[in-house]
């Protein structure tokens, strides 16, 4: 694996949620499902990072858990479509 994508950190070779960043991960997706910009999304969670890098964040996969990555079993799985 080339990336561990923001919010998991690997422990002797087990991949593991960094709850931190994971909050503000849930809340970027919470933020824009509710209708904010990409942008106003991450600044609002308090990670400002570009609109490029939202939509990035958004559309992956890891974050609604899959094989590899881990998820919460309470963990709400959003669907996403980009305006």
């Amino acid at each position: 694996m080339s990336h561990i994508p923001y919010g998991y950190e690997v422990k002797d070779g087990k991949i593991f949620i960094v709850e931190e960043a994971a909050d503000k991960v849930r809340q970027i997706f919470q933020n824009y499902v509710s209708g904010m910009s990409l942008t106003e999304s991450a600044k609002t969670a308090g990670h400002p990072i570009t609109h490029s890098m939202v939509k990035q964040l958004l559309q992956r996969k890891c974050y609604i858990g899959n094989s590899f990555y881990p998820r919460k079993s309470w963990m709400k799985i959003y669907s996403v479509e980009f305006r």
